[in-house]
């Protein structure tokens, strides 16, 4: 009779009901600690289940932020780098630096993001999260010393873009940015990293899904440029009519 309900008690894992019934049956027959066995080995599989299934998520959402902050950096650095004059005149526009050090100082930013982009891409996700933590608040101090200024039409040439006109979503948006990587860069200090690596298939929709989330930002950001630009010919029209 133990031997019929043993072999029952370790094929009940994939049906509750039936492990129910055999755990029943095995509290009848078996002392606490076998029966404490018993239920550990009906309830282990279904554990182990549940931990793959986290384990994949956490997966699929580092490997989603570390790309998407990556990608979205290194395009930042490549656009001023690509058009080196604009970005200066923005540096400079801020007021935050000497004019002598302007060139310098915008060197230093496609710099920093170029390398902090590609160390996330290269799986040295706490020190590209750190350079890309400290870049980010040093926009936001340049950002809220103008705000404060009241100086407010200015480019701040963000992540390569010319805007028209600055605002506190830019220092929310850098805030956003900045917790995102520190959380990567937590993650890596701390080994709390998915070890285990995706199926071809998912890692290959999870890098697609980045690309296409950096675009979407990328053409966000060119039409609230348009946008702020049409807004003030047209006030610029009404003033002078």
């Amino acid at each position: 009779m133990r031997r019929d309900c043993g072999a029952a008690c370790q094929a009940a894992d994939s049906l509750s009901s039936e492990s129910s019934r055999l755990t029943a049956g095995c509290r009848q027959e078996y002392p606490a600690h076998i029966r404490s066995q018993i239920l550990v080995g009906i309830s282990a599989p279904l554990h182990f289940r549940v931990m793959d299934w986290r384990e994949s998520g956490m997966t699929v959402a580092f490997l989603y932020v570390r790309t998407t902050l990556g990608l979205l950096f290194i395009v930042a650095g490549l656009s001023k780098a690509w058009d080196r004059r604009a970005f200066q005149d923005a540096v400079a526009g801020f007021r935050i630096v000497s004019p002598r050090l302007t060139l310098a100082v915008a060197t230093v930013v496609v710099s920093l993001e170029l390398a902090g982009g590609g160390l996330l891409l290269w799986n040295y996700e706490w020190l590209g999260a750190a350079l890309l933590g400290v870049l980010l608040a040093a926009f936001n101090v340049a950002l809220i010393v103008n705000l404060l200024r009241g100086r407010r039409n200015l480019d701040c040439g963000c992540f390569g873009g010319r805007t028209l006109r600055i605002g506190w979503g830019h220092v929310a948006q850098n805030t956003v940015l900045m917790a995102l990587a520190l959380l990567l860069g937590l993650a890596a200090v701390r080994g709390n990293v998915p070890s285990r690596w995706l199926d071809t298939a998912t890692r290959s929709l999870t890098i697609l899904a980045a690309i296409y989330s950096v675009l979407v930002f990328r053409t966000a950001q060119e039409l609230l440029t348009v946008r702020a630009g049409v807004i003030r010919v047209l006030s610029r029209r009404v003033q002078t009519d």
